[in-house]
């Protein structure tokens, strides 16, 4: 019997299924689909990276998880190159909960600044704070 993998894997979502899956679960505004990847853990989709990019200098990411494993640093080795080397942005920009600390705490560690606070930026009418990234700012780059 085959041993089941425990480590992130992404894999492109062609048909949509796990773009759909992950905004209907997010609380926080407009998801432009310029390109979205699964993340799967132990053979089971875990969660979901969603790349919008509406001008040529900024990518906006927005990542959704239902499994704490879903942060490798393959996962964001895998951010950088695909925002800065694929899609040749300058800039990432991160729109996260004012209440979710642990997001907070993860774009601050990845090299992300805050800009500044959407007040009521939330479906639920709470705010939402907007991080963002030079590409030799951000920590974990794919080489």
């Amino acid at each position: 019997m085959a041993k089941k993998l425990n480590f992130p894997a992404l894999a492109p979502d062609s048909a949509g299924h796990i773009y759909n899956w992950a905004v209907s679960n997010l609380e926080e505004g407009y998801y432009p689909n310029t390109a979205t990847f699964g993340i799967f853990y132990a053979g089971e989709l875990a969660g979901a990276v969603i790349f919008s990019q509406e001008n040529a200098r900024n990518v906006y990411l927005s990542i959704y998880s239902e499994h704490p494993k879903w942060c490798s640093k393959k996962v964001l080795k895998f951010v950088h190159g695909f925002c800065f080397k694929v899609l040749g942005a300058s800039v990432i920009t991160a729109m996260v909960s004012a209440q979710n600390v642990k997001s907070q705490n993860l774009v601050r560690r990845l090299g992300f600044e805050l800009k500044g606070v959407i007040t009521a930026g939330r479906k639920d009418g709470k705010d939402c704070l907007v991080y963002q990234c030079l590409e030799n700012q951000y920590k974990y780059k794919e080489k």
